[in-house]
């Protein structure tokens, strides 16, 4: 069964009974071909298409952990990925990357005398949305004091670790001082350990 226009009687309130014009929602008595409207169609088909994509290169990511830090730390790397992805994406849209594309035409709609009407194709507008949301994140786990906590964090293992160690070398029959001996070696090292990022 065809799509009807969504279109309805002033008088009687009816929707009206024409097929609509594919994807627009209206049929041709009620501006079903009208150029707005078939790209505005063309926009909605597009970002369909676009929303799709995006659900697929997200389908394998994993769900962030329940810590908060865990979670901001993905919710980085997730607006960085996309806006990767988005930003390979918009490059391959012309080669001059600009990343202007008409949507319809071969050539541009007149929209008076001396210009052309461009229309920015959905993935620069995606993009730049993906920019926006990627440079927040960034500025909420930089406001959040990630770094620090992190440190604080990395702190607590390692003191963790010499509780470790300490307890294990009580429990051996090592004499005390090839014990501290031991310890201070094993505190060298971890010092000299290249920083993590």
């Amino acid at each position: 069964m065809a799509v009807r226009c969504t279109a309805k009687a002033k008088t009687t309130g009816k929707q009206c009974g024409q097929p609509e014009v594919r994807g627009t929602g209206k049929c041709r008595y009620h501006g079903g071909r009208a150029p707005q409207t078939m790209r505005a169609a063309a926009r909605r088909a597009e970002r369909a298409k676009l929303d799709k994509r995006i659900e697929d290169l997200l389908a394998d990511h994993d769900i962030p952990n329940a810590d908060p830090i865990d979670g901001l730390l993905e919710v980085v790397r997730r607006t960085g990925a996309m806006m990767r992805v988005l930003g390979l994406l918009v490059g391959e849209l012309d080669p001059d990357g600009t990343g202007f594309a008409h949507l319809h035409a071969e050539k541009p709609t007149p929209i008076d005398s001396i210009g052309t009407e461009v229309v920015i194709h959905p993935l620069v507008t995606e993009y730049g949305t993906w920019v926006d949301r990627h440079a927040k994140s960034c500025k909420l786990a930089l406001d959040a004091g990630i770094d620090e906590r992190r440190v604080r964090v990395a702190e607590r293992q390692v003191s963790g670790l010499e509780q470790a160690v300490v307890k294990a070398l009580e429990r051996t029959a090592m004499p005390p001082d090839v014990r501290q001996e031991f310890v201070l070696v094993l505190a060298d090292e971890l010092r000299q350990l290249p920083e993590v990022t």
